[in-house]
C-alpha cells in the first residue's frame, strides 16, 4: 500500500493535493487503510471523493463523498442502446447516464489552512 500512496507521502503535506477523486471500489478500501494506519488523515489532510454506483458508498462503516449513479439505472439504459443498435444496425452511440447524485459525505471537507 505504500508503495502506490508513494507519490503522495513523500511529498511535504503542504505540497500534497487537498482532494483526490478516486474510482470507488479498490481506491476507497486503499485510503481507508492509509486512514487507519496513520498514513493519511481522511478528510483532514485530503479529501477523497469517490465516483460509482450509489450503492456503493458505504464502505469500511464511512459515508464516502463523491458523485454516484443508480448501478440498475445504468444497466437498463446500456441495454437499451446495445439492443436498438442491433435491432437497427445503427452505428454505436453515446451512452448518456442521468441522475447523478453529489453527496459529501463524511471524507470531504475544506483544504487545510496553509502552515
Amino acid at each position: 500500500m505504500k508503495a502506490i500512496l508513494a507519490p503522495l507521502l513523500d511529498v511535504r503535506p503542504s505540497e500534497r493535493p487537498t482532494a483526490i477523486i478516486a474510482a470507488m471500489q479498490g481506491s476507497v478500501s486503499l485510503f481507508h487503510e492509509a486512514h487507519e494506519q496513520g498514513l493519511l488523515r481522511v478528510p483532514k489532510d485530503v479529501s477523497v471523493v469517490a465516483f460509482g454506483a450509489y450503492d456503493d458508498r458505504f464502505q469500511h462503516g464511512r459515508n464516502w463523498g463523491g458523485a454516484y449513479f443508480d448501478g440498475s439505472q445504468m444497466g437498463r439504459r446500456a441495454l437499451e442502446v446495445l439492443r436498438s443498435q442491433i435491432v437497427a444496425e445503427m452505428p454505436p452511440g453515446r451512452l448518456v447516464l442521468e441522475g447523478y447524485r453529489i453527496d459529501l459525505g463524511e471524507t470531504a471537507a475544506p483544504p487545510p489552512k496553509p502552515a
